[in-house]
């Protein structure tokens, strides 16, 4: 009997160590497959995670003009909002203006070269607009040509608001192209460098009247005018009235055109150019396209 007792004791253990290790087995099978999915689980939120948060599109209350008290007399004109673009202008103060397109890109709303369609500003320069309740912020991620500059800061924040600049059209500012801009053409460097009361340049009074030198042959003579900006443009009209390059030749044609349009690449970059109608490709030695530098 107490054999049989021991032997029943002996069965019991071993169905008991068969159960554990049969309970084990099963729970790492468990446990595996609840790593695995886990992993998958942490894939698909790694895939929810990595798609872009939609922009924020400001409302119309951003359109107008702001400025900023940290860098003046830099400023910041929004003329259009919309589900799909920003239309504004900007720049930096004696370096540099433009006039672009922001668009939707990675959640932020983004411009530049290579970004904006049909941008004319700065070559390879790319950068960000931020809104924010009672301020927009203007992040240059690279000021591409100007980058020699060593500009600092490259983040401007606007927060000055001119609530009377709603739906206007680009501003007319003087103060950004007052100066003396010198042409630098190939022409200039090669042949008159060495000449410099001979070299066409353009000055632009805070008055809205300009001088203009104007180079031919045989000399040079200085013609007053007056200018207007209408966008990133410079309409001169020069009065010839009394000096060498007054009047007409015998197929009546004038010796000069009187009036001409000067682009503006930045707020020290102009050139030259002429105006529909005109007898001319620029005047004289500044022919259209050749550029002006301010001194």
């Amino acid at each position: 009997m107490k054999k049989k007792i021991i032997a029943a004791v002996l069965i019991l253990a071993v169905l008991a160590t068969v159960g554990i290790a049969v309970y084990a087995i099963s729970r790492d099978k468990d446990n595996n497959s609840s790593v695995g999915g886990e992993k998958s689980t942490e894939g698909e939120t790694t895939s929810t995670n990595s798609s872009q948060p939609d922009s924020f599109i400001p409302d119309q209350s951003y359109v107008g003009e702001w400025y900023t008290d940290e860098n003046p007399p830099d400023d910041l004109t929004i003329y259009e909002i919309s589900s799909e673009f920003i239309k504004f202008e900007t720049g930096l103060y004696r370096l540099f203006g433009f006039e672009a397109i922001a668009i939707q890109e990675d959640g932020e709303w983004k411009f530049g070269d290579g970004i904006s369609p049909d941008y004319e500003g700065p070559s390879m320069l790319k950068g960000r607009l931020q809104f924010d309740e009672n301020s927009v912020t203007v992040i240059y991620d690279d000021f591409g040509d100007f980058a020699q500059n060593n500009i600092q800061p490259n983040i401007y924040r606007f927060t000055i608001k001119n609530n009377d600049a709603k739906d206007t059209e680009p501003i007319d500012d003087q103060n950004r192209i007052i100066g003396k801009y010198t042409c630098v053409s190939d022409y200039c460097n090669n042949n008159l460098k060495d000449y410099p009361e001979y070299l066409p340049y353009i000055t632009f009074n805070d008055d809205g009247t300009c001088e203009m030198l104007v180079y031919y042959i045989g000399g040079s003579t200085l013609l007053p005018g007056t200018y207007m900006i209408e966008d990133n443009k410079i309409f001169v009209e020069v009065d010839p009235s009394g000096t060498p390059v007054d009047g007409i030749d015998e197929s009546g044609i004038p010796y000069m055109d009187d009036k001409y349009v000067f682009t503006i690449t930045d707020y020290d970059h102009i050139t030259i150019g002429s105006v529909e109608g005109a007898y001319f490709n620029g005047c004289y030695v500044a022919h259209n396209g050749d550029p002006f530098v301010r001194q």
